[in-house]
């Protein structure tokens, strides 16, 4: 027997806990001193989860990203792999022989060809058609491999480390070899980085509480913060959904300027039952990228290649059909591009989620849109708002305790429900 297989053979499945820590991507650390050690220390005294793991991962002084995001997928297939059934691998294995093998190696081909790339065309019947049959291969793989997972892994981060998680779980989703996570714990969570790289330097909104959070809002040094965790990667990266998934350009993408202008300044107060029911059934145009999506770079007039008559060149098809030399933005990982695969909506196929947020935080806004987001696409979103709290609450030891307690208790009763 090999990890959670005595668990199971004893009849408990158990809770797998994998920690982010927060700290802006350029401190904290894993370490059981760091201040964000008290979220896993205290789950684990509450005997919330059966273990949790820390995660070391590399900081932007180290290694840009996507480092991080590599670093928690290897912890997380680590935690996987340990947990699934060996002879029911080794079933599968000789059942099939190696026609099972020549399947998956075709399949596995056949997705490595298909284009990362979406048409906006609702009416394209073979892209619709290749979509879901890669879609329901993935599903079928996807569900033989969490079958045999004795486990159940919960994803937990604050602040920064909640935007890992995110990240961590669209990548999970996109590649589709992985089983899902079972739920996301997301306290106070980054989710839009893209904040600090306004249009032009006029049309920087500050974003609220500045008189009850202790989070700076300087834009500039926010800039070269995020610029440095970019690396080589464009300054468009940062509109990615791997790193703000609810940026207004994100959301408009996805959903349309109706959802995005729906939620753009939307506060915990007005995130009631009946806000949630409207966002869930709001009618989105369009779900997909608009054809004449701009190319950024070029002939140096702000919007892409020159065409020859003074106007910039604009994506008008897929790669193939515009050429690789274009570089298209915003962004997924290999072509940017405002996008997910397969069809796929911005979190279509996440897991159940809960939401610690203070009302007294910077980041109300932008979880709050990240919330209605997660609601539009039918996530199963859990909320836990704390009155007059700033930023990483569960964090602060000096924190009005009664309060935290009262925290505590709600986030370890949705845990074990998931």
């Amino acid at each position: 027997m090999d990890g959670g297989e005595f668990e199971a053979a004893a009849g408990d499945v158990p809770v797998i806990g994998i920690f982010l820590h927060g700290g802006g991507y350029c401190h904290m650390s894993a370490h059981e001193k760091a201040p964000t050690s008290q979220i896993p220390e205290r789950l684990m005294k509450d005997k919330a989860f059966t273990e949790i793991h820390a995660v070391e991962y590399r900081l932007l002084q180290h290694a840009p990203f996507p480092a991080a995001v590599q670093d928690a997928a290897a912890v997380y297939a680590h935690i996987v792999r340990r947990h699934q059934r060996r002879n029911a691998s080794n079933k599968a294995g000789s059942s099939g022989g190696n026609s099972s093998t020549h399947s998956a190696d075709e399949t596995n081909k056949k997705a490595h060809e298909m284009m990362d790339y979406l048409a906006a065309d609702s009416t394209d019947y073979r892209a619709q058609v290749r979509n879901k049959k890669e879609n329901d291969a993935i599903h079928a793989h996807v569900a033989e491999v969490s079958a045999n997972t004795n486990c159940k892994i919960i994803l937990i981060g604050d602040s920064a480390g909640g935007n890992l998680v995110l990240a961590l779980a669209r990548w999970i989703r996109d590649e589709g070899v992985l089983p899902p996570p079972d739920g996301l714990l997301l306290l106070s969570p980054s989710c839009d980085p893209s904040h600090a790289f306004p249009d032009t330097p006029s049309s920087y909104v500050p974003r609220p509480h500045a008189d009850t959070d202790y989070l700076v809002d300087t834009p500039e040094p926010r800039a070269l913060l995020q610029r440095t965790f970019l690396g080589h990667n464009p300054v468009e990266t940062m509109h990615s959904p791997y790193v703000s998934p609810a940026s207004s350009r994100v959301l408009r993408a996805f959903y349309g300027d109706a959802f995005a202008e729906s939620v753009a300044d939307l506060t915990i107060s007005q995130l009631d039952d009946t806000t949630r029911e409207f966002l869930r059934n709001m009618h989105s145009v369009p779900a997909t990228p608009i054809p004449g999506t701009p190319v950024i770079g070029g002939n140096g007039n702000g919007n892409g290649n020159g065409n020859g008559n003074g106007k910039p060149r604009v994506i008008t098809g897929p790669p193939e059909e515009v050429g690789y030399d274009l570089e298209r933005s915003p962004t997924s990982l290999a072509h940017p591009v405002l996008a997910s695969p397969r069809g796929l909506s911005l979190f279509t196929e996440f897991p159940k989620t809960c939401v610690v947020l203070g009302d007294a935080e910077r980041l109300e806004r932008e979880v709050t849109r990240l919330v209605g987001a997660m609601e539009r696409d039918g996530v199963d979103v859990h909320t836990i708002w704390v009155k007059d709290a700033p930023h990483d609450v569960l964090m602060m030891a000096w924190w009005d305790e009664g309060v935290r307690d009262s925290v505590w208790v709600q986030v370890e009763d949705w845990v074990r429900q998931v």
